[in-house]
């Protein structure tokens, strides 16, 4: 499915063989990943002051199949000259196979309060996530069907 470079170093092979070239076939054969967030950690040190380049080979499952979607971002924090005081910021998010809902996020402290809404002017708690070195987690596993709600975070 994907292997992505950071200024010339491998740091993901996902649902690809180690040896896969240019027009290899992705190993995995789920069709509906489209809409599905991938996160990974990459290691700072491979990061540069100045300019980074990052490089990604994106795979089909088939060689007949008719979409194709891909974004990508890169999210570097300076944990010397990050602000300790930030509101809460979601990085990443996907649904689960078995149908919850779950996101990434950034923030302060060391627990944010997730609320949850389907129309926006009303919002209900739903719990608390603890953060850890400014990165926290959560999931929804009452957001079945892939059902409308809104998410926010608060400290």
């Amino acid at each position: 499915m994907q292997r992505c470079f950071l200024n010339g170093t491998q740091i993901v092979l996902a649902n690809l063989t180690n040896g896969a070239v240019y027009n290899s076939i992705a190993t995995n054969t789920q069709s509906d990943l489209q809409s599905t967030w991938f996160t990974f950690l990459v290691n700072p040190v491979l990061l540069t002051n100045g300019t980074n380049l990052l490089a990604v080979e994106v795979h089909q499952a088939a060689t007949n199949s008719p979409d194709l979607s891909f974004d990508a971002q890169l999210i570097a924090y300076d944990t010397v000259t990050t602000p300790t005081n930030f509101p809460p910021q979601i990085i990443s998010r996907a649904w689960q196979s078995n149908g919850a809902f779950a996101f990434t996020f950034l923030a302060s402290g060391t627990n944010a309060s997730v609320e949850v809404s389907t129309n926006l002017p009303s919002w209900t708690p739903l719990g608390i996530a603890p953060v850890t070195n400014g990165i926290g987690a959560f999931v929804d596993p009452t957001a079945t069907n892939r059902s409308r709600r809104f998410y926010r975070l608060t400290q």
